[in-house]
Formats: C-alpha cells, sequence, structure tokens
C-alpha cells in the first residue's frame, strides 16, 4: 500500500460512448499520485479496447478483464488489486471536476478522517423529471468534521461515488460488496460508515454524474420486473453483516428505519402483481432479525402477513390465493436450490409464471 497514493476503481460495461471522457477527466487531474484501475465487466462494445489503448499512453492506467458479473465483482476485484492507501469509486459514463481528488484528499487528511464526501453534480440525458428530488438527496448540506452516528450515516446520500475511503478500513473489516444483487451502493453505505469514527465534508462539487436511459436506476424507475424488490434484500444484507459482526442490537433502531423506507422503494416502483411478494419478503425479514415494530403500524401489519393495506377492494383475496401458492413453490426452491444459483433463478421465473396465470 503506498501512502498518499488513491486508487480510482472504474467498472466499464459497454462505455465506448463516455469511457475516453470519464479517464480524460481522472488523468488530468491537478493531484498527480493516482492509479486508476479499470476494470472491464465482459463488455460487449468496445470500452476494453478503448481502455486499453489509453493505457499504452498513461502507466497509471491499469486495465482488466473479467465475465460478466455486475458492478459488485467489478469494484471488488478492483479492490483486491489496489495499491492505494485511499479508494475512489466512479462510473464509466460520469465524469470528475479537475480538482476533485486533491479536495477528498487534503479534507481527509488535515481532518485525520475515515472518510471524505464531497457534493454530486447531476446532468440529465434522461428522467429529468426527477431533478427537483435529486437535488434534495445529493445535496451536501454540511461541511467539516464530524463524529459517525446511524443519524449521519441516515443524513447524505448512498451512493459511493464523489467519497475517498480509506483503503486500510476496508481490510480490517473484510469489507465488499454484495456480488448477485443490484443497489450494491446502500449495503457499502451502511457497512463502511458504520465502521467509522469521523467523516470529513464539503460542498464543493467533486463528481459529475450523469444520468442516463439505460442505467439500473432508469429500468427501476420505468417499473423493471424484479429490480425494485431487491432494495428489501439490500437491507437484509446490512442486518445480516451487522449481525455477523456482533453489532446489530446497536442498530436495531435505524435497521427498522432502512426496511420501512426500502419496503416504500420497491413497493413504488414494483409491478402491480409483485406488491405482495414485496410485502411477504419485508415481513421475512422483519421476523428474521427480531425487529422491533411496536411503534410503526405498517411494520406490525407487514410482519404480521397482513397484506390487506395494500389493496384499496377485494382483490387481495385473488391474489392472496395465488401467492401463497407461488410461496410454497419459493420455499421449496430455497431449501432445495443454492443461493444464486442458474436453477434457483430459472425455477423462480417458473413460479412467477405461474403466479401472473392463477392471479
Amino acid at each position: 500500500m503506498r501512502n498518499d497514493m488513491i486508487s480510482v476503481i472504474i467498472p466499464i460495461y459497454n462505455d465506448q460512448d463516455f469511457l475516453e471522457t470519464t479517464l480524460t477527466s481522472v488523468l488530468s487531474q491537478t493531484y498527480k499520485d493516482f492509479e486508476v484501475i479499470c476494470v472491464d465487466d465482459g463488455s460487449t462494445d468496445f470500452s476494453l479496447q478503448m481502455a486499453t489503448e489509453i493505457a499504452k499512453v498513461d502507466s497509471r492506467l491499469k486495465v482488466f478483464s473479467k465475465k460478466n458479473g455486475g458492478v459488485s465483482s467489478a469494484r471488488n476485484l478492483g479492490l483486491k488489486v489496489a495499491q492505494g492507501e485511499f479508494i475512489f469509486f466512479m462510473d464509466g459514463d460520469d465524469n470528475l471536476p479537475p480538482d476533485a481528488l486533491r479536495t477528498l484528499l487534503s479534507l481527509i487528511k488535515k481532518d485525520e478522517s475515515d472518510a471524505a464526501v464531497g457534493q454530486i453534480a447531476i446532468s440529465y440525458e434522461a428522467h429529468e423529471e426527477l431533478k427537483e428530488s435529486d437535488l434534495s438527496y445529493y445535496k451536501i448540506e454540511r461541511a467539516g468534521v464530524f463524529d459517525v452516528s446511524d443519524h449521519l450515516i441516515d443524513s447524505f446520500h448512498s451512493s459511493s461515488c464523489g467519497i475517498l475511503f480509506r483503503k486500510r478500513l476496508i481490510e480490517n473489516h473484510n469489507l465488499s460488496y454484495p456480488e448477485g444483487l443490484h443497489y450494491e451502493d446502500a449495503y457499502w453505505h451502511w457497512v463502511y460508515f458504520s465502521k467509522c469514527k469521523k467523516v470529513s465534508f464539503t460542498k464543493e462539487v467533486v463528481y459529475n454524474y450523469v444520468r442516463h436511459s439505460s442505467s439500473i436506476m432508469s429500468s427501476t424507475f420505468e417499473g423493471k420486473e424484479s429490480l425494485a424488490i431487491q432494495h428489501l434484500f439490500i437491507g437484509e444484507e446490512i442486518l445480516t453483516f451487522w449481525q455477523k459482526e456482533g453489532e446489530l442490537n446497536q442498530h436495531l433502531a435505524i435497521a427498522g428505519r432502512i426496511i420501512e423506507t426500502y419496503f416504500w422503494f420497491a413497493i413504488r416502483f414494483s409491478q402491480q402483481f409483485e406488491k405482495s411478494r414485496v410485502a411477504y419478503e419485508c415481513g421475512r425479514i422483519l421476523r428474521k432479525f427480531n425487529i422491533d415494530v411496536s411503534k410503526s403500524e405498517l411494520l406490525s401489519s407487514l410482519s404480521k402477513g397482513d397484506l390487506g393495506f395494500l389493496y384499496a377492494d377485494n382483490t387481495i383475496q385473488n391474489v392472496d390465493s395465488s401467492y401463497a401458492r407461488y410461496l410454497q413453490l419459493k420455499t421449496l426452491f430455497d431449501k432445495y436450490f443454492p443461493r444464486r444459483s442458474w436453477r434457483r433463478k430459472k425455477l423462480y421465473s417458473i413460479g412467477r409464471r405461474i403466479y401472473k396465470i392463477l392471479r
């Protein structure tokens, strides 16, 4: 590990239209002691070739190639090979202001903090209707260094981008991204920052995020099947991490809030036929971790398996009947097939089709 060096980790997947701009913005940083780790995640366009060509003229750029496995697996590979004292994540279709790395490094060193969080600016090629909510969500409201609490962690965006992390903290706690799930940034946000003591903030823009129509979040906002519900599974992974660390009890209050927040997100962006499953999975997670639901009527209903509040009419009876059969099948799949295996995924798909027919 090299002191003061920053490892910039960039997963790339079919980013040929944006990659040159992305890499130029990094390689042109005013702070010069960094390495750029590009991990091509099985691109089918010319992204890998473009990165390889640029690497020939700038030795700070290192290119790795792997079979497609998702952003989490690409970032995890990047973490394994990173040589820097600090870690900075970015996506292959975004870019950086010239002083981004210098700004964050100066902050984290001055404050001797565990992370430095900067402002994210957003431009839109799609979903400009989200501009107002984005401004609220991504805005950094504070500047300076702060002691970490669950309240603090819950008060700023959960993107992994625009933040400088310490590699030693990542290694000490064996942190990695959850492979096989989307919305991995939310998991990383909670597990990393829950291990921090102090975090620095700046209102200076350190990251330029571009909303594209092909992104996972765009697919989520458009209601693509089986996407939004993964927020709940991410919540489950967060609680599992704390449980393994023996820290769940100290996070129980925020754990309920996390699950409730992810429930409403999943409900909002799931298709109608998926909403019963969202409620079922939420209730299962609440019971699994024995979350206190006494102060929330919603969580109490979900924990008891009462789905009636989701429906304005008697259609709940029809949904429950067919959905119960689907859940019986799902329970068998979970028992006899390994998690995330292709056989289990295939059987889930068949089960969903049967459910749609029955309903």
